[in-house]
Protein backbone atom coordinates (compact mmCIF):
# COMPACT_ATOMS: atom_id res chain seq x y z
CA UNK A 1 0.00 0.00 0.00
CA UNK A 2 1.28 2.96 -1.05
CA UNK A 3 1.35 6.23 0.99
CA UNK A 4 -1.20 9.00 0.00
CA UNK A 5 0.21 11.52 -2.13
CA UNK A 6 1.79 8.91 -4.61
CA UNK A 7 0.79 9.46 -8.26
CA UNK A 8 0.79 6.67 -11.08
CA UNK A 9 2.02 3.33 -9.76
CA UNK A 10 3.39 1.15 -12.72
CA UNK A 11 3.88 -2.89 -11.52
CA UNK A 12 4.96 -5.78 -13.01
CA UNK A 13 5.24 -9.05 -11.53
CA UNK A 14 7.64 -11.86 -12.55
CA UNK A 15 9.42 -14.76 -11.11
CA UNK A 16 12.86 -15.93 -10.58
CA UNK A 17 13.94 -19.47 -9.87
CA UNK A 18 10.30 -20.44 -8.13
CA UNK A 19 10.74 -16.77 -6.43
CA UNK A 20 8.28 -14.27 -6.99
CA UNK A 21 8.74 -10.46 -7.13
CA UNK A 22 7.05 -7.39 -8.13
CA UNK A 23 8.89 -4.63 -9.47
CA UNK A 24 7.44 -0.90 -9.45
CA UNK A 25 7.82 2.79 -10.55
CA UNK A 26 5.82 4.96 -8.48
CA UNK A 27 6.07 8.63 -8.88
CA UNK A 28 5.77 11.38 -5.55
CA UNK A 29 3.75 14.26 -6.75
CA UNK A 30 4.05 17.02 -4.14
CA UNK A 31 4.25 20.74 -4.63
CA UNK A 32 7.56 21.03 -5.23
CA UNK A 33 8.94 17.93 -8.05
CA UNK A 34 8.01 14.63 -9.28
CA UNK A 35 10.11 12.38 -7.58
CA UNK A 36 10.29 8.61 -9.51
CA UNK A 37 10.90 5.96 -7.81
CA UNK A 38 11.81 2.09 -8.06
CA UNK A 39 10.89 -0.54 -5.88
CA UNK A 40 11.62 -4.50 -5.82
CA UNK A 41 9.30 -6.79 -3.70
CA UNK A 42 10.00 -10.13 -2.75
CA UNK A 43 6.27 -11.88 -2.34
CA UNK A 44 8.34 -15.09 -0.72
CA UNK A 45 10.32 -12.79 2.01
CA UNK A 46 7.81 -9.97 2.65
CA UNK A 47 11.30 -7.48 1.83
CA UNK A 48 11.51 -4.70 -0.77
CA UNK A 49 14.36 -2.12 -1.53
CA UNK A 50 13.59 1.06 -3.42
CA UNK A 51 15.98 3.68 -5.23
CA UNK A 52 15.37 7.06 -6.67
CA UNK A 53 15.59 7.21 -10.57
CA UNK A 54 18.33 9.74 -11.26
CA UNK A 55 17.38 10.23 -15.11
CA UNK A 56 14.77 12.55 -15.03
CA UNK A 57 11.82 10.10 -16.21
CA UNK A 58 8.85 12.39 -14.44
CA UNK A 59 5.79 11.70 -15.56
CA UNK A 60 6.85 9.02 -18.75
CA UNK A 61 4.78 6.04 -19.31
CA UNK A 62 7.16 2.83 -18.40
CA UNK A 63 5.81 -0.48 -19.22
CA UNK A 64 8.39 -3.76 -17.52
CA UNK A 65 9.80 -6.21 -19.90
CA UNK A 66 11.47 -9.13 -17.74
CA UNK A 67 11.45 -11.80 -20.72
CA UNK A 68 14.70 -13.14 -19.81
CA UNK A 69 13.43 -13.88 -15.98
CA UNK A 70 17.19 -12.87 -14.70
CA UNK A 71 18.21 -10.12 -11.95
CA UNK A 72 20.91 -9.79 -14.65
CA UNK A 73 18.66 -8.69 -17.67
CA UNK A 74 15.35 -6.54 -15.88
CA UNK A 75 14.17 -4.17 -18.80
CA UNK A 76 12.24 -1.51 -19.04
CA UNK A 77 10.80 0.60 -21.78
CA UNK A 78 10.12 4.21 -21.63
CA UNK A 79 6.96 4.48 -24.31
CA UNK A 80 7.04 8.24 -24.79
CA UNK A 81 10.72 8.29 -25.64
CA UNK A 82 10.66 5.00 -27.56
CA UNK A 83 13.90 3.62 -25.50
CA UNK A 84 14.64 0.46 -23.36
CA UNK A 85 16.96 0.21 -20.24
CA UNK A 86 18.32 -2.01 -18.42
CA UNK A 87 18.08 -2.00 -14.98
CA UNK A 88 21.09 -3.84 -12.49
CA UNK A 89 20.30 -5.42 -9.14
CA UNK A 90 21.01 -2.37 -7.61
CA UNK A 91 17.61 -0.90 -9.23
CA UNK A 92 20.36 1.51 -11.08
CA UNK A 93 18.92 2.41 -14.31
CA UNK A 94 21.45 2.39 -17.06
CA UNK A 95 21.83 4.13 -20.48
CA UNK A 96 19.08 3.12 -22.93
CA UNK A 97 19.97 -0.30 -24.87
CA UNK A 98 18.03 0.59 -27.95
CA UNK A 99 15.99 3.18 -29.37
CA UNK A 100 13.18 2.40 -31.77
CA UNK A 101 12.55 6.16 -33.62
CA UNK A 102 9.08 6.28 -36.24
CA UNK A 103 6.84 4.37 -33.74
CA UNK A 104 3.50 5.38 -31.86
CA UNK A 105 4.39 5.56 -28.20
CA UNK A 106 1.35 4.53 -26.73
CA UNK A 107 0.76 0.77 -28.37
CA UNK A 108 3.59 -1.30 -27.22
CA UNK A 109 2.99 -4.90 -26.01
CA UNK A 110 4.94 -8.36 -25.52
CA UNK A 111 2.81 -11.43 -27.02
CA UNK A 112 4.67 -14.67 -27.43
CA UNK A 113 3.81 -15.27 -31.15
CA UNK A 114 5.10 -18.28 -31.81
CA UNK A 115 4.89 -19.99 -28.56
CA UNK A 116 8.64 -20.80 -27.72
CA UNK A 117 8.31 -19.55 -24.05
CA UNK A 118 10.07 -15.72 -25.17
CA UNK A 119 7.86 -12.81 -25.76
CA UNK A 120 7.86 -10.48 -29.08
CA UNK A 121 7.93 -7.28 -29.01
CA UNK A 122 5.19 -5.13 -31.38
CA UNK A 123 5.02 -1.47 -31.44
CA UNK A 124 3.07 0.35 -34.19
CA UNK A 125 4.38 3.38 -36.56
CA UNK A 126 3.54 6.81 -35.93
CA UNK A 127 1.57 7.05 -38.86
CA UNK A 128 -0.41 4.10 -38.05
CA UNK A 129 0.35 2.05 -41.46
CA UNK A 130 3.28 -0.50 -39.56
CA UNK A 131 3.79 -3.01 -36.94
CA UNK A 132 7.39 -3.48 -36.29
CA UNK A 133 7.60 -7.36 -34.44
CA UNK A 134 10.94 -8.05 -33.25
CA UNK A 135 12.51 -11.01 -30.72
CA UNK A 136 13.19 -9.96 -27.20
CA UNK A 137 17.09 -9.34 -28.21
CA UNK A 138 16.07 -6.89 -30.76
CA UNK A 139 16.96 -9.35 -33.75
CA UNK A 140 15.98 -10.21 -37.02
CA UNK A 141 12.91 -7.24 -36.95
CA UNK A 142 9.52 -8.17 -39.45
CA UNK A 143 7.92 -5.04 -40.46
CA UNK A 144 3.61 -5.78 -41.33
CA UNK A 145 1.67 -3.28 -43.76
CA UNK A 146 -1.38 -2.36 -42.49
CA UNK A 147 -4.10 -1.51 -44.88
CA UNK A 148 -5.58 1.86 -45.12
CA UNK A 149 -8.56 3.40 -44.37
CA UNK A 150 -9.03 1.75 -40.86
CA UNK A 151 -9.48 3.73 -37.69
CA UNK A 152 -6.65 1.89 -35.58
CA UNK A 153 -6.11 -1.23 -33.86
CA UNK A 154 -8.88 -2.48 -31.56
CA UNK A 155 -6.93 -5.87 -30.15
CA UNK A 156 -3.78 -7.81 -30.75
CA UNK A 157 -4.83 -11.45 -29.92
CA UNK A 158 -3.16 -14.93 -30.67
CA UNK A 159 -5.70 -17.84 -32.26
CA UNK A 160 -4.92 -21.92 -31.82
CA UNK A 161 -5.10 -23.45 -34.56
CA UNK A 162 -4.39 -26.86 -33.21
CA UNK A 163 -1.73 -29.06 -32.06
CA UNK A 164 0.02 -29.40 -35.07
CA UNK A 165 -0.44 -26.15 -36.40
CA UNK A 166 1.37 -22.46 -35.81
CA UNK A 167 -0.87 -20.21 -33.82
CA UNK A 168 -2.41 -17.12 -35.94
CA UNK A 169 -1.43 -13.48 -34.89
CA UNK A 170 -5.04 -11.64 -35.02
CA UNK A 171 -5.26 -8.06 -35.32
CA UNK A 172 -9.07 -6.28 -34.65
CA UNK A 173 -9.95 -3.30 -36.45
CA UNK A 174 -12.69 -1.47 -36.21
CA UNK A 175 -14.78 -3.59 -38.38
CA UNK A 176 -12.01 -6.09 -40.27
CA UNK A 177 -10.01 -9.21 -38.64
CA UNK A 178 -6.58 -9.75 -39.95
CA UNK A 179 -4.70 -12.34 -39.38
CA UNK A 180 -1.32 -13.08 -40.01
CA UNK A 181 0.87 -16.90 -39.97
CA UNK A 182 3.56 -17.31 -38.37
CA UNK A 183 6.31 -19.65 -40.25
CA UNK A 184 10.28 -20.17 -39.92
CA UNK A 185 12.32 -19.27 -43.02
CA UNK A 186 14.43 -22.52 -43.73
CA UNK A 187 17.03 -19.87 -44.87
CA UNK A 188 16.54 -17.90 -41.59
CA UNK A 189 18.26 -21.25 -39.82
CA UNK A 190 20.44 -22.04 -42.77
CA UNK A 191 22.73 -18.68 -42.57
CA UNK A 192 23.74 -20.01 -39.31
CA UNK A 193 25.00 -23.33 -40.81
CA UNK A 194 26.77 -20.88 -43.66
CA UNK A 195 27.87 -18.64 -41.17
CA UNK A 196 29.07 -21.53 -38.87
CA UNK A 197 31.10 -23.29 -42.53
CA UNK A 198 32.78 -19.72 -43.42
CA UNK A 199 34.07 -19.78 -39.68
CA UNK A 200 35.36 -23.09 -40.05
CA UNK A 201 36.57 -22.47 -43.52
CA UNK A 202 37.81 -19.60 -41.97
CA UNK A 203 39.35 -20.96 -38.62
CA UNK A 204 41.10 -23.97 -41.17
CA UNK A 205 42.32 -21.94 -43.70
CA UNK A 206 44.58 -19.72 -41.20
CA UNK A 207 45.52 -22.58 -39.69
CA UNK A 208 46.65 -24.33 -42.70
CA UNK A 209 48.60 -21.07 -43.23
CA UNK A 210 50.05 -21.06 -40.39
CA UNK A 211 51.35 -24.50 -40.18
CA UNK A 212 52.65 -24.07 -43.96
CA UNK A 213 54.41 -21.01 -43.04
CA UNK A 214 55.20 -22.97 -39.22
CA UNK A 215 57.13 -25.61 -41.36
CA UNK A 216 58.62 -23.25 -43.62
CA UNK A 217 60.04 -21.34 -40.99
CA UNK A 218 61.17 -24.71 -39.50
CA UNK A 219 63.10 -25.83 -42.60
CA UNK A 220 64.45 -22.51 -42.89
CA UNK A 221 65.66 -22.64 -39.37
CA UNK A 222 67.15 -26.08 -39.89
CA UNK A 223 68.87 -24.83 -42.85
CA UNK A 224 70.15 -21.61 -41.32
CA UNK A 225 71.25 -23.82 -38.02
CA UNK A 226 73.07 -26.15 -40.66
CA UNK A 227 74.76 -23.48 -42.00
CA UNK A 228 75.92 -21.60 -38.79
CA UNK A 229 77.05 -24.90 -37.85
CA UNK A 230 79.07 -24.96 -40.55
CA UNK A 231 80.14 -21.87 -40.30
CA UNK A 232 81.06 -22.06 -36.36
CA UNK A 233 83.03 -25.28 -37.83
CA UNK A 234 85.10 -23.28 -40.37
CA UNK A 235 85.28 -20.29 -37.90
CA UNK A 236 86.62 -23.17 -35.17
CA UNK A 237 89.15 -24.65 -38.02
CA UNK A 238 90.54 -20.82 -39.13
CA UNK A 239 90.54 -20.29 -35.29
CA UNK A 240 92.69 -23.03 -34.61
CA UNK A 241 94.94 -22.54 -37.47
CA UNK A 242 95.30 -18.94 -36.57
CA UNK A 243 96.15 -19.79 -32.89
CA UNK A 244 98.80 -22.11 -34.08
CA UNK A 245 99.92 -19.52 -36.51
CA UNK A 246 99.76 -16.86 -33.63
CA UNK A 247 101.61 -19.47 -31.56
CA UNK A 248 103.98 -19.15 -33.59
CA UNK A 249 104.61 -15.83 -34.73
CA UNK A 250 104.82 -15.20 -31.25
CA UNK A 251 107.53 -17.89 -30.34
CA UNK A 252 109.49 -16.22 -33.31
CA UNK A 253 109.05 -12.61 -31.66
CA UNK A 254 110.00 -13.87 -28.53
CA UNK A 255 113.17 -15.16 -29.46
CA UNK A 256 113.48 -11.55 -31.67
CA UNK A 257 113.14 -10.29 -28.11
CA UNK A 258 115.79 -12.60 -26.24
CA UNK A 259 118.10 -11.61 -29.37
CA UNK A 260 117.13 -8.06 -28.55
CA UNK A 261 117.83 -8.12 -24.97
CA UNK A 262 121.03 -9.97 -25.52
CA UNK A 263 121.90 -6.80 -27.62
CA UNK A 264 121.11 -4.56 -24.97
CA UNK A 265 123.15 -3.60 -21.87
CA UNK A 266 122.11 -5.24 -18.63
CA UNK A 267 120.06 -2.44 -16.26
CA UNK A 268 122.00 -3.82 -13.59
CA UNK A 269 125.27 -2.23 -15.29
CA UNK A 270 123.95 1.55 -15.18
CA UNK A 271 123.93 1.44 -11.47
CA UNK A 272 127.34 0.32 -11.63
CA UNK A 273 128.29 3.29 -13.31
CA UNK A 274 126.14 5.72 -11.85
CA UNK A 275 125.12 4.94 -8.42
CA UNK A 276 121.98 7.11 -8.76
CA UNK A 277 120.94 6.23 -11.66
CA UNK A 278 117.57 4.88 -13.07
CA UNK A 279 116.06 3.29 -17.06
CA UNK A 280 112.71 3.14 -17.65
CA UNK A 281 111.59 0.89 -20.65
CA UNK A 282 108.37 -0.18 -21.50
CA UNK A 283 108.17 -1.82 -25.30
CA UNK A 284 104.52 -1.42 -26.42
CA UNK A 285 104.96 -5.10 -27.73
CA UNK A 286 106.91 -7.88 -26.85
CA UNK A 287 109.80 -6.16 -29.11
CA UNK A 288 110.68 -2.50 -28.75
CA UNK A 289 111.34 0.26 -31.03
CA UNK A 290 113.37 2.22 -28.69
CA UNK A 291 116.72 0.94 -27.47
CA UNK A 292 119.38 2.23 -24.50
CA UNK A 293 123.08 1.58 -24.97
CA UNK A 294 126.11 2.90 -22.64
CA UNK A 295 129.50 1.69 -22.56
CA UNK A 296 132.70 2.45 -21.56
CA UNK A 297 136.21 3.71 -23.21
CA UNK A 298 138.95 4.21 -21.52
CA UNK A 299 138.13 7.18 -18.94
CA UNK A 300 134.61 8.22 -21.21
CA UNK A 301 131.11 6.27 -20.67
CA UNK A 302 129.09 6.58 -23.72
CA UNK A 303 125.42 6.77 -23.31
CA UNK A 304 122.24 6.38 -25.94
CA UNK A 305 118.27 6.24 -25.83
CA UNK A 306 116.83 6.51 -29.42
CA UNK A 307 113.71 6.05 -30.74
CA UNK A 308 113.58 3.65 -33.99
CA UNK A 309 110.98 4.33 -36.57
CA UNK A 310 108.10 2.07 -35.62
CA UNK A 311 107.50 0.03 -33.00
CA UNK A 312 106.99 -3.94 -32.59
CA UNK A 313 108.98 -6.02 -34.41
CA UNK A 314 110.09 -2.80 -37.67
CA UNK A 315 111.96 -1.12 -35.13
CA UNK A 316 113.21 -3.99 -32.92
CA UNK A 317 114.85 -4.29 -36.51
CA UNK A 318 115.91 -0.90 -36.28
CA UNK A 319 117.14 -0.74 -32.33
CA UNK A 320 119.55 -3.69 -33.65
CA UNK A 321 121.02 -1.93 -36.57
CA UNK A 322 121.23 1.34 -34.63
CA UNK A 323 123.12 -0.56 -31.46
CA UNK A 324 125.23 -2.81 -33.85
CA UNK A 325 126.23 0.70 -35.76
CA UNK A 326 126.81 2.44 -32.76
CA UNK A 327 129.40 -0.47 -31.12
CA UNK A 328 130.65 -0.26 -34.60
CA UNK A 329 131.65 3.33 -35.01
CA UNK A 330 133.07 3.73 -31.72
CA UNK A 331 135.10 0.55 -30.70
CA UNK A 332 136.15 -0.30 -33.71
CA UNK A 333 136.36 2.47 -35.78
CA UNK A 334 137.15 4.55 -32.97
CA UNK A 335 135.07 7.56 -33.46
CA UNK A 336 135.43 9.24 -29.97
CA UNK A 337 133.23 13.10 -30.15
CA UNK A 338 129.38 12.06 -30.42
CA UNK A 339 128.99 14.40 -33.19
CA UNK A 340 130.93 12.93 -35.50
CA UNK A 341 129.59 9.65 -34.10
CA UNK A 342 125.68 10.74 -35.32
CA UNK A 343 127.09 11.44 -38.91
CA UNK A 344 128.91 8.30 -39.21
CA UNK A 345 125.78 6.30 -37.92
CA UNK A 346 123.62 8.20 -40.62
CA UNK A 347 125.43 7.19 -43.59
CA UNK A 348 125.71 3.72 -42.61
CA UNK A 349 121.78 3.97 -42.25
CA UNK A 350 121.42 5.62 -45.54
CA UNK A 351 123.47 3.16 -47.18
CA UNK A 352 122.15 -0.17 -45.05
CA UNK A 353 118.57 0.75 -46.33
CA UNK A 354 119.49 1.88 -49.38
CA UNK A 355 117.78 5.29 -48.86
CA UNK A 356 118.05 8.18 -52.26
CA UNK A 357 116.48 10.63 -50.69
CA UNK A 358 113.19 10.02 -53.75
CA UNK A 359 110.24 12.22 -52.77
CA UNK A 360 107.79 9.21 -51.82
CA UNK A 361 110.54 7.71 -50.12
CA UNK A 362 110.35 6.63 -46.62
CA UNK A 363 112.65 8.55 -44.28
CA UNK A 364 113.28 5.40 -41.43
CA UNK A 365 115.83 6.05 -38.93
CA UNK A 366 116.15 6.93 -35.61
CA UNK A 367 115.63 10.02 -33.13
CA UNK A 368 118.31 9.90 -30.69
CA UNK A 369 120.55 11.41 -28.26
CA UNK A 370 124.20 10.66 -27.23
CA UNK A 371 126.52 11.42 -24.32
CA UNK A 372 130.47 11.54 -24.27
CA UNK A 373 131.09 11.73 -20.07
CA UNK A 374 134.63 12.40 -19.56
CA UNK A 375 134.56 11.02 -15.74
CA UNK A 376 138.19 12.74 -15.24
CA UNK A 377 136.69 16.45 -15.94
CA UNK A 378 133.22 16.00 -15.28
CA UNK A 379 132.24 17.10 -19.09
CA UNK A 380 129.32 16.29 -20.90
CA UNK A 381 129.43 15.94 -24.53
CA UNK A 382 125.84 15.97 -25.90
CA UNK A 383 124.69 15.36 -29.88
CA UNK A 384 120.95 15.05 -30.50
CA UNK A 385 119.24 13.86 -33.74
CA UNK A 386 115.46 15.67 -33.03
CA UNK A 387 115.50 14.86 -29.32
CA UNK A 388 116.65 17.13 -26.23
CA UNK A 389 118.20 16.09 -22.88
CA UNK A 390 117.19 17.79 -19.87
CA UNK A 391 119.30 18.87 -16.88
CA UNK A 392 118.06 19.97 -13.40
CA UNK A 393 120.43 21.77 -11.22
CA UNK A 394 120.44 24.06 -8.52
CA UNK A 395 123.88 25.92 -9.54
CA UNK A 396 123.52 28.73 -11.48
CA UNK A 397 122.61 28.17 -15.36
CA UNK A 398 125.00 31.59 -16.44
CA UNK A 399 128.34 29.24 -14.71
CA UNK A 400 127.55 26.78 -16.90
CA UNK A 401 129.52 28.34 -20.19
CA UNK A 402 127.81 26.19 -22.75
CA UNK A 403 129.29 25.92 -26.13
CA UNK A 404 125.94 26.21 -27.86
CA UNK A 405 125.31 26.74 -31.97
CA UNK A 406 122.63 28.90 -31.44
CA UNK A 407 120.58 30.54 -28.75
CA UNK A 408 117.38 28.91 -29.79
CA UNK A 409 119.48 25.55 -28.77
CA UNK A 410 118.73 25.80 -25.19
CA UNK A 411 115.52 27.00 -22.75
CA UNK A 412 115.49 27.86 -19.06
CA UNK A 413 113.49 27.82 -16.70
CA UNK A 414 113.86 28.58 -12.77
CA UNK A 415 111.66 27.53 -9.80
CA UNK A 416 112.79 28.66 -6.62
CA UNK A 417 116.53 27.77 -6.51
CA UNK A 418 116.19 24.81 -9.09
CA UNK A 419 116.95 25.72 -12.87
CA UNK A 420 115.40 23.20 -15.56
CA UNK A 421 117.34 23.31 -18.76
CA UNK A 422 116.52 21.93 -22.10
CA UNK A 423 119.11 21.64 -24.46
CA UNK A 424 117.57 21.02 -27.83
CA UNK A 425 119.58 18.38 -30.42
CA UNK A 426 119.61 19.13 -34.49
CA UNK A 427 116.30 19.47 -36.16
CA UNK A 428 116.86 16.34 -37.93
CA UNK A 429 117.08 12.37 -37.90
CA UNK A 430 119.54 10.00 -38.14
CA UNK A 431 118.70 8.79 -42.21
CA UNK A 432 118.17 10.52 -45.24
CA UNK A 433 116.63 13.80 -44.70
CA UNK A 434 115.84 17.28 -46.74
CA UNK A 435 118.58 18.54 -44.31
CA UNK A 436 121.64 16.92 -44.35
CA UNK A 437 123.62 19.22 -41.96
CA UNK A 438 126.50 17.88 -39.87
CA UNK A 439 125.41 17.32 -36.39
CA UNK A 440 126.01 19.98 -33.45
CA UNK A 441 127.80 18.98 -30.22
CA UNK A 442 127.30 20.85 -27.08
CA UNK A 443 129.58 20.59 -24.25
CA UNK A 444 128.46 21.14 -20.02
CA UNK A 445 130.24 21.09 -17.40
CA UNK A 446 128.60 19.05 -14.91
CA UNK A 447 128.71 19.75 -10.82
CA UNK A 448 127.88 17.33 -8.10
CA UNK A 449 124.01 17.14 -7.41
CA UNK A 450 123.26 17.84 -11.52
CA UNK A 451 120.90 15.70 -12.89
CA UNK A 452 120.30 14.87 -16.88
CA UNK A 453 117.18 13.22 -17.99
CA UNK A 454 116.20 11.81 -21.40
CA UNK A 455 112.79 10.80 -22.84
CA UNK A 456 111.65 9.00 -26.21
CA UNK A 457 108.30 10.61 -27.23
CA UNK A 458 106.25 7.78 -25.86
CA UNK A 459 106.02 9.17 -22.66
CA UNK A 460 104.66 12.73 -23.22
CA UNK A 461 102.83 11.98 -26.33
CA UNK A 462 100.54 8.62 -24.40
CA UNK A 463 97.03 10.03 -23.91
CA UNK A 464 94.51 9.98 -20.64
CA UNK A 465 93.97 12.54 -18.12
CA UNK A 466 90.70 13.92 -17.55
CA UNK A 467 89.71 14.74 -21.18
CA UNK A 468 92.08 12.17 -23.31
CA UNK A 469 94.86 14.66 -24.12
CA UNK A 470 98.27 13.82 -24.11
CA UNK A 471 100.81 14.41 -21.21
CA UNK A 472 103.13 16.52 -22.71
CA UNK A 473 106.45 17.78 -21.02
CA UNK A 474 104.89 20.35 -18.74
CA UNK A 475 103.94 18.35 -15.67
CA UNK A 476 107.08 16.18 -16.60
CA UNK A 477 109.08 19.33 -15.48
CA UNK A 478 107.13 19.69 -12.90
CA UNK A 479 107.78 16.68 -11.23
CA UNK A 480 111.62 16.54 -11.98
CA UNK A 481 111.82 20.15 -10.18
CA UNK A 482 109.57 19.14 -7.16
CA UNK A 483 111.32 15.86 -7.18
CA UNK A 484 114.99 17.14 -7.21
CA UNK A 485 116.11 16.41 -4.08
CA UNK A 486 114.49 12.75 -3.83
CA UNK A 487 116.22 9.65 -4.67
CA UNK A 488 116.54 8.37 -8.26
CA UNK A 489 114.63 5.17 -7.19
CA UNK A 490 112.01 7.46 -5.79
CA UNK A 491 112.06 9.58 -9.04
CA UNK A 492 111.73 6.11 -11.53
CA UNK A 493 108.50 5.11 -9.47
CA UNK A 494 107.04 8.42 -9.36
CA UNK A 495 106.87 8.58 -13.30
CA UNK A 496 105.48 5.35 -13.41
CA UNK A 497 102.52 6.49 -11.18
CA UNK A 498 102.32 9.06 -12.79
CA UNK A 499 101.76 7.62 -16.26
CA UNK A 500 99.40 5.11 -14.69
CA UNK A 501 97.21 7.67 -13.81
CA UNK A 502 97.24 9.75 -16.19
CA UNK A 503 96.00 6.59 -18.62
CA UNK A 504 93.42 5.76 -16.03
CA UNK A 505 92.24 9.32 -14.93
CA UNK A 506 89.62 10.08 -17.95
CA UNK A 507 85.80 11.10 -18.61
CA UNK A 508 85.04 7.36 -19.94
CA UNK A 509 85.70 6.12 -16.95
CA UNK A 510 85.35 2.20 -18.05
CA UNK A 511 88.78 1.26 -18.95
CA UNK A 512 91.83 3.32 -19.45
CA UNK A 513 93.92 4.25 -22.33
CA UNK A 514 96.37 2.03 -24.00
CA UNK A 515 100.12 2.30 -24.00
CA UNK A 516 100.59 4.10 -27.35
CA UNK A 517 104.30 3.89 -28.23
CA UNK A 518 107.45 2.51 -26.84
CA UNK A 519 108.44 4.70 -23.76
CA UNK A 520 112.26 4.67 -22.61
CA UNK A 521 113.34 7.52 -20.00
CA UNK A 522 116.78 7.63 -18.57
CA UNK A 523 118.25 9.61 -15.39
CA UNK A 524 121.32 9.92 -14.12
CA UNK A 525 122.56 12.01 -10.96
CA UNK A 526 126.25 13.34 -10.90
Amino acid sequence: KFPIGYGYVNTKPFKIKDKTYILAKYENKNDIHIEPKLMLFDLYSNKFKEKKLQKNTERLNFAFLNYNKSFADIRIIDESKKMIYKISPDLTLTDPIKTFEGYHSNVTCTIDIDRDNNKELLFLSNDLEKILITRNDFSFPVIISIPNNHQGIKAITIKKRGPNLPPLLAIQFSRVLYLFSYTKNPLYFFKYLIYLGIFIFTYLLIYLLQKINSVKLEKEKQQLELEIRKRTLDISEKNKHLKEFKKEITLSIDYAKYIQDSIFPKQESLIEIFKESFLIFLPRDIVSGDFYWWTKVDNSIYLSVSDCTGHGVPGAFMSILGITYLQQTIMIEDVKKPALILNNLRQKIIRALKQTGEPNEQYDGMDMILLQIDQKTNTVYFSGAHNSIYVVTENDFFAYNLSLKNSHQVRVEKKGKIFFIEIKGDRMPVAIYKKMDDFSEVRIKVKKGDTIYSFTDGYYDQFGGTYGKKIKLAPIKTMLINNYYDSMTYQKQSLLDYLQYWKENHHLKTKQFDQIDDITILGIKF
